[in-house]
């Protein structure tokens, strides 16, 4: 009885080690970040001509921060004052980017909806989202979730952050 005890304990300690390191596992590949010599040129260059501020090789590997991101790549970085990150396909075409604002930013439309729509809800974030193309959009960010609006005050959708 006793030793039967002891192998379902020893058993449980073991799933629960193999769950940490799985999860683990997966977070590092989710968040992988990146050498700026890991990153193809197609996307350097856009990233530059986007932000010619940033402009320089010491600039690159100092201030701009690489990951893998949805089969693409992911740069986080400070631009003329702003927090900013921006998506990039395989290839180097730029998918979206991200300025970080505060909440006194949004359009007087979004605020309007987030008051109407989601006074309940403590949003701790806000950016500015600009897709190629130049279609803009609002985040207003609850952990764990993501709130989209037009600048037209609509709520698009929400999301899991």
């Amino acid at each position: 009885m006793i030793y039967l005890h002891s192998l379902t304990s020893v058993m449980k300690l073991v799933l629960i080690l193999v769950c940490v390191l799985l999860s683990a596992n997966l977070l590092a590949q989710q968040e992988q970040v990146l050498n700026v010599k890991d990153i193809p040129t197609s996307v350097q260059g856009t990233l530059m001509k986007q932000f010619p501020d940033l402009n320089t090789t010491t600039a690159m590997r100092n201030a701009v921060k690489w990951k893998k991101d949805h089969g693409g790549y992911g740069a986080s970085f400070t631009y003329q004052g702003n927090k900013m990150s921006a998506s990039f396909d395989g290839s180097g075409l730029l998918k979206e980017t991200k300025r970080v604002t505060i909440k006194e930013n949004f359009p007087q439309a979004v605020l309007r909806t987030i008051k109407a729509q989601f006074p309940h809800v403590k949003f701790t974030g806000f950016s500015e989202l600009t897709f190629a193309g130049g279609a803009v959009s609002y985040e207003a960010v609850s952990r764990p979730n993501a709130y989209l609006f037009s600048p037209d005050g609509i709520f698009i959708r929400k999301q899991k952050n």
